[in-house]
Parts: structure tokens; sequence; C-alpha cells
């Protein structure tokens, strides 16, 4: 008879297979049924917290007894098979997970021995601090109740944030830390895996910051329908934050990618009632500007230093402000991106952009929700309508998007423009309102603004600049575009802090130069006669035309020389100098002049679109299930 050495082993349990989870026998089987059920809420017997002892349970509910009165049904006379507990999935599972990683913390900070002292015992009391646990110090035995931890985040779900918070900071630094929570996490998607279990049939997906499960309601996309390759997963590895990300899916399902929306408070800009963008930082050391940002165009959620997907797909973070005028010190510049054409973007970070302001007032025949139209339909994205205290009830100040000349131009914006907004807006009849036109400071030396101040400012000028801008600048009424003969280059070198904002070139910005000199104004030919005036002489200062002895014969001659540049300003010129050429066609487009410049090329017009509202879907009651 041959003998069997082979030795005998228990039966492993299916519960307790896998690695860096703990489960018990009533917890695997719970899962079990929620799998099958497909439910999100139910109620079971009270032993699917068999990791709690019976005394634990039972301790724990009658010292508890008036919060779990909404958690626990009989709990008066607690017996395990008959006494019923309300699980919401969601909260079980992040327990489960939660409850696992803290014995796997405490296991591995013990006989750690890469991190100090100091730093072991630090972790330990954040984590103690954000789950609100009862335990001692790493040197005494864990004291854990599962059945604790779930009452807690059952009452306290909002207080995860703190733990999050946390987590994602100190992983960035603490490498140990970051190997325990994700091992963790891991082991709980080999539960799912055993069980074949897709949670998105129990509305419920991961969340991709903390690897926890939430119901979808609570959930915005994060990358949706942006290539992983080629940017979430370089951001990841290179940033110098180190981003950490806890899903535990990996990074194979380009659409399942999901982001807690209590880490992200999405709001309307641009308007004093809310406050904007995303409130989660990931950031330590006070870096407190790092966080996600809603990107309209795709519709989800991407970290906010990801330059490199903002670039390439532009997010406009202006919402509508609910036919509201925004705030006169709202930004136009900081929320709306600049327009170009697309054969300028080599160099759009030093082109020559324009940003008009435009007063105007509203008609009687102007309906109601004019400010929502010209916000979403007219100006299409590309324009905010702010209060303008000058203007009275009925005026409002058109802040335009900074644009280029070619982009105003084969757009036909201000064209467009005239036409959709004649019956409504008036502003030409009203000595109160102008137009101020914005350029970049950074393009120009100080020698440069000298020039430009000098040639707006000269006694000799001062009748073409009058014509040009339609309005007479020194006139009595008229404090808030003066001429001062005085105003050189030398006084600008000398005392260019002592120019004051209401004169006819306000320096006194730090990021643009503002020619005040226009009166206001609706029709496309008079603004494009204002754009050129200024594209004109921002580019004769810039192409070393201009000296400190130039008038406005010179500029007038050398806009002659650059006539296809600057046609409507070239035919004022003449009209101004009495040689108009009676033969010229009035202006009313320039698409077709485009088309013969670039020989029928065909481009693709940027379209600006104000950002969608960010719809979320509300949180209905939770329905109980009893078993």
């Amino acid at each position: 008879m041959i003998a069997n050495n082979k030795k005998r082993t228990r039966k492993l349990y299916n519960f307790k297979q896998f690695d860096n989870i703990f489960l018990g026998s009533s917890a695997f089987t719970t899962l079990k049924v929620f799998k099958s059920k497909k439910q999100l809420t139910r109620y079971f017997n009270l032993n699917s917290f068999d990791l709690s002892s019976v005394e634990s349970l039972t301790y724990s509910i009658q010292s508890n007894k008036n919060s779990c009165l909404d958690l626990i049904k009989d709990c008066e006379v607690i017996s395990l098979n008959n006494t019923k507990v309300f699980i919401k999935l969601d909260t079980y599972i992040n327990t489960l997970i939660l409850y696992s990683f803290i014995k796997n913390l405490h296991r591995e900070l013990k006989k750690d021995l890469i991190l100090t002292t100091n730093v072991k015992n630090d972790v330990w009391t954040r984590v103690k601090g954000s789950l609100n646990l009862d335990t001692n110090t790493l040197s005494h035995r864990l004291d854990l109740n599962f059945i604790d931890l779930y009452s807690w985040l059952y009452f306290h779900n909002n207080s995860l944030t703190n733990f999050i918070s946390f987590l994602a900071r100190r992983s960035q630094i603490n490498s140990v830390l970051r190997k325990i929570y994700f091992d963790t996490i891991k082991g709980f998607q080999n539960v799912l895996d055993y069980l074949e279990w897709n949670l998105d049939n129990n509305k419920i997906n991961q969340d991709v910051i903390s690897g926890l499960f939430f119901r979808n309601n609570e959930l915005i996309s994060f990358y949706k329908g942006i290539d992983y390759d080629s940017y979430l997963i370089p951001h990841c590895e290179y940033t110098k934050n180190n981003f950490p990300l806890f899903y535990s899916g990996g990074y194979t399902n380009y659409n399942d990618l999901f982001i807690n929306r209590n880490f992200c408070r999405l709001s309307v800009a641009g308007s004093r009632r809310y406050s904007t963008s995303i409130n989660y930082y990931y950031a330590d050391n006070g870096n407190t500007n790092i966080f996600g940002q809603y990107i309209s165009s795709k519709e989800t959620v991407v970290f906010n230093n990801d330059e490199k997907t903002k670039n390439d797909f532009p997010s406009i973070n202006l919402q509508s402000n609910n036919n509201m005028l925004r705030d006169y010190s709202f930004k136009i510049a900081s929320e709306l991106p600049f327009a170009f054409m697309p054969y300028e973007k080599k160099n759009k970070d030093n082109l020559l952009y324009l940003g008009l302001e435009i007063e105007c007032n509203r008609s009687a025949r102007c309906p109601t929700k004019i400010i929502q139209l010209l916000e979403e339909d007219i100006l299409s994205g590309t324009s905010c309508a702010k209060h303008d205290g000058s203007l009275g009830h009925r005026g409002l100040e058109l802040n335009i998007v900074p644009m280029t000349l070619d982009y105003a131009k084969q757009t036909d914006y201000y064209f467009n423009f005239e036409k959709r907004v004649k019956d409504y807006l008036n502003s030409y009849r009203d000595i109160r309102t102008g137009i101020h036109i914005h350029i970049p400071r950074k393009l120009f030396t100080n020698y440069q603004i000298g020039q430009l101040v000098q040639f707006v400012n000269m006694i000799g000028n001062y009748d073409y600049i009058c014509a040009v801008g339609g309005r007479v600048l020194n006139d009595t009424d008229n404090n808030y575009a003066e001429t001062r003969s005085q105003y050189s280059i030398q006084y600008f070198n000398k005392r260019r802090y002592d120019l004051q904002r209401a004169s006819a070139l306000n320096v006194t910005l730090e990021n643009t130069l503002e020619f005040r000199i226009f009166k206001g104004n609706l029709s496309a030919k008079t603004i494009y006669r204002y754009m050129e005036f200024v594209h004109g002489l921002a580019t004769y200062v810039k192409s070393n035309s201009c000296n400190s002895k130039t008038n406005f014969n010179d500029f007038i001659e050398w806009i002659g020389n650059n006539c296809a540049d600057y046609p409507i300003l070239n035919e004022f010129n003449k009209k101004f100098n009495n040689t108009l050429n009676r033969t010229l066609r009035p202006i009313e487009s320039f698409e077709l002049t485009y088309k013969r410049r670039f020989k029928n090329i065909s481009f693709n017009i940027p379209k600006l679109k104000l950002a969608k509202p960010l719809r979320l879907k509300r949180v209905r009651a939770v329905p109980i299930r009893y078993s």
C-alpha cells in the first residue's frame, strides 16, 4: 500500500482568498446579493457586519441608539438574525475599503524601516482624525469596529473630503502610504473581478482620485473623450506634483473615469453671487492654485494645471449670467480666449490684439432678454455686457474679447454685429458714450509708448485726432479723453507715472494701453476705422517709421502706402485731405477681399461659445429595500 504523504490543507473560503482586503463570510454574501438584485440600498440581517464581534455590535447599537434609529430596525432586542440594518451599497463598499486600509496601514507602519518615527506617527494621527477613529498610537493594539466606521460614513459622508484631501496631498511625497492605499484599492478590485460584477448596473462608479465608490449622480466625468495616452498619463507621470490616481481599473476604459462632484465645486464665473472654478486642492506646500477645471467643450473635468489639454481643447469659463449685467470689475481677458485666425496661431502670444469697450444704450424696441441675446447669440461667446454707471439705467458696456484685426475683418465681425443690433441699441446719439480700444503693453518699449503718447497729444495733430475719433477731445464737457501738448516723449520718459487715466491715451494700466479718443458708434465702418487707426499707429511706431518729429501727414502717407491693410482709414484720410477718389466703392464686407488675398484658401473660422452650464442630476431620496 502506497502511503499518501501529501499534506492536507484547510479549505480556502472564497472570501479569504483576496490580498489586502478583509471580508467576512456574511459580508461577502451581502455583496453577492447586491450584485444579483442590482440594487443600491437594501435591509439586511445584522450579521452582514460580521467583521465586528457580537459584543462590538451590541455595544455600538446600545450606546448610539438615537443615531441608529434611522439605520437599524428592532434595536431594542438585538439579534444577528432578526435585527435589520439599512445598507447603502456605496457606503458599505467604502467601509470595507477603508476598514482594510486602516488595518493594512497599522500593520505596515509598525514594521516599516524606511519612514521616520515622526512621519509614521503623523500619518497615523491624520488618518485617525480624518476617519474619526478611537484607536490609540501605533504601539498599541488596533481596536477597530466595522459597524462604527460604517455608521460614521453613513451619517458624515461629506467628511470623506478631509480624508481624500489628505491622502491625495500626502501620497505625492509618501510612496509607502500610496502603495498601502493603492494595494487596498486593487484588493477590492480583485473582489469585483472574481464576482464578475459591473457596479454600473447598481448605478455606482469609482472616483478616480480617491478610488472610493459613489452613486452616479455624485460623479462627473474625468478626461472623458480625451486621449489618455497623450494627455492624462504624461501629465500624471511628469508633472512636478506627481498626482496620484487611485483608479483601480487602469487606463484601459476611456469612458469610465469619474470624479466626485463634492471635490469639484463648479459654478458660474464672472458674477459676485458665485465663486469660481473647482475647490479641491491636491498640492501641498502652499501651492493652492492647482485644482480641477471643467472643460465645457468636452463636458468633462481635467487637471487645472494640465496646460496641454486646455490649449488643445480650449474651454470658456464664462457661463450665462441669466440676462443680468456683469460687474464693472469683471475682466473679460481672463475669462474668454483671445480670437485669432488659424494662420496666426504660431505667433499667438505676440500678436497685436485689439480689445474694444463699446458704450451704448438700449432702445425702446429692445427685447427684455437683450443681454442674454448679446452674449449667447449675437456675439456668440466673444463678448460680455457690463454695468457702466456713467450711462444711466438703460446703458451697458460691451466688452469684446481681444482679437486680431484679421479675425475682426475676415469674420465680418462688426458688419454682422451692426446688422443684428441696429434696431435694439444706440450709441452715437448719446454724448456720454465712447469706444475704448486696448492693445497689449508688452509689445512696446517705453520709448515707443512715449511716441504713441506724443502723437496723440501733439498740437499739430489735434484736428486729425479729433476727426478720426469723431469727437472734440478738449471740449468743456469732456473730462475723460483729454490731450495735453506737454505730453512729449521726454515728458513721458521722466514723468510717466504722472499721466492721468482720463488722458486720450491711458498708459496707467498694467497690461494694456488704452485709446480713449473715440466717440460711441455702432456703425461697422466707423468701428473698423477706429481699429485700423489704432492698429496702423501701433504698427507705424513698431516699424521704426515714427520719430520725435512725426506729425499726422507722415502717418497719412504711410497709411496710403499700406492701403491694402487699412482701406477704410485710407479712404477717411483722403476725405480729411480733400483728395478722395470718388471711384472708391463703399466697403460692406471684407469676405471677398480676404478670399482674393489668400487665393480662395478656406479657413476654419474659430467658433467661440459660452460654456454650457453643468447640469448635475438631483439627488433623490433613497428607496428602502426589504429583504
